[in-house]
């Protein structure tokens, strides 16, 4: 089994224990009217989910227009596209970009984010005055033929391993480690990416 179905598959298994956790909330009735798509596969579209959307594919791409208070989305391999996002992100792909821009007023209700992609960039805008503390980690391995890097638009404390690692899989791997703070830190920004770019963006 080759490195990229591995982790694909490993991929998988973490959204799926991402929209365990989402169903749970759910029964506990903080999350009503939400939308909720899963798919064995294909791709799933989405134009609005004013009350938030749960969405699952086995393979395919996921795109959503609007959303607000939260988007839980996971799919095995295919491209994650968020446009507008007024509250929480928490998405995973096997292997696909991702772009996710958040909208709609800083200082009001729950916008932390949590990113796993694979193989491909990994893209968030956040808004101007976005209290947050972030903690991105890019992996990289050794038959990986371009050099990857974290961009920031705000100020970021960058550091990168020195030995290459196999612990997370059966192929080394070295990383590069991205944190910094901005404001209270109040939301908390994840991003875990491998093979990949990772951009931190401001919106204009």
């Amino acid at each position: 089994m080759d490195f990229v179905t591995l982790f694909a598959l490993s991929a998988i298994l973490c959204c799926t224990v991402s929209c365990a956790s989402v169903r749970s909330q759910e029964s506990e009735s903080r999350v009503t009217g939400a939308l909720r798509i899963s798919k064995g596969a294909g791709p799933i579209n989405v134009e609005d989910a004013p009350n938030g959307a749960k969405l699952n594919t086995g393979a395919g791409r996921i795109y959503v227009k609007s959303a607000g208070r939260f988007v839980a989305a996971g799919t095995g391999a295919g491209n994650i596209v968020i446009d507008a996002i007024d509250g929480s992100v928490d998405v995973a792909t096997g292997l696909g970009t991702v772009n996710v821009t958040m909208v709609g007023n800083p200082a009001d209700g729950e916008r932390d984010v949590k990113i796993i992609g694979s193989m491909r960039d990994v893209t968030l805008v956040v808004p101007e005055g976005l209290d947050m503390d972030f903690d991105l980690k890019l992996a990289y391995t050794k038959n990986a033929k371009k050099e990857f890097r974290i961009v920031s638009d705000f100020p970021m404390n960058q550091r990168v391993s020195d030995q290459w690692s196999a612990s997370a899989g059966s192929t080394p791997r070295k990383y590069i480690y991205g944190t910094g703070q901005i404001g209270t830190g109040r939301n908390r920004i994840t991003i875990e990416n491998i093979n990949g770019n990772i951009y931190l963006k401001r919106s204009q």
